[in-house]
């Protein structure tokens, strides 16, 4: 009787934490990728955010100097669009409000 109750949980556990699997949540497939771009560099006022692919992004930080305080980028965002200025920071984010 132990063993049924004991695999009665295990049972019970295994289909409570698969029901949280990525596929049910439709709306979070894709992760939002932002990259800030300053047209003065040190001056906030003069930055932008842009919404950009996963690949975007890695390729953007993957080949910037390291230890360069204002390295000048041209990147692409998810309409195709070329944006260049000096790469400020990025990450993910939310692109609905861009």
């Amino acid at each position: 009787m132990k063993k049924k109750i004991i695999l009665s949980i295990f049972t019970l556990s295994a289909i409570i934490f698969n029901s949280c699997s990525k596929d049910d949540n439709s709306d979070n497939d894709t992760q939002d990728y932002t990259i800030t771009l300053e047209s003065d560099c040190g001056n906030q006022n003069s930055q932008t955010e842009y919404c950009v692919t996963e690949e975007e992004y890695r390729t953007t930080f993957d080949f910037t100097p390291v230890g360069d305080p204002c390295p000048f980028v041209t990147i692409t965002d998810i309409n195709g669009t070329n944006h260049s200025g000096i790469l400020r920071s990025g990450g993910t984010g939310n692109c609905d409000n861009l």
